[in-house]
């Protein structure tokens, strides 16, 4: 059975390699195989942890799917914060 809960600086290895498993799959040629900066990819995810959503997917004690979400600002309607996903797999 899949258990989904809030992910954990201990899940940020198994997201990465989500993230590139996410990038893969993007049509966009140009973003598949990329090439993360290891220190941008921690403060990202850093940043989400705090101020917005990690879900995390498990099943048999292996994190296999995650959700990364944030609050951003409405470019038009700059009072207006909205949830907008950044990643998922």
């Amino acid at each position: 059975m899949i258990k989904v809960r809030r992910g954990e600086l201990r899940d940020w290895a198994d997201i990465k390699r989500l993230m590139i498993d996410f990038a893969n799959f993007n049509p966009v040629e140009d973003l598949r195989a990329p090439k993360y900066s290891e220190t941008h990819t921690d403060a990202v995810l850093q940043h989400i942890m705090t101020y917005g959503v990690m879900l995390v997917a498990e099943e048999h004690n292996r994190v296999v799917g995650m959700l990364l979400a944030t609050i951003q600002g409405d470019l038009w309607l700059p009072n207006i914060k909205r949830m907008t996903e950044v990643a998922w797999w």
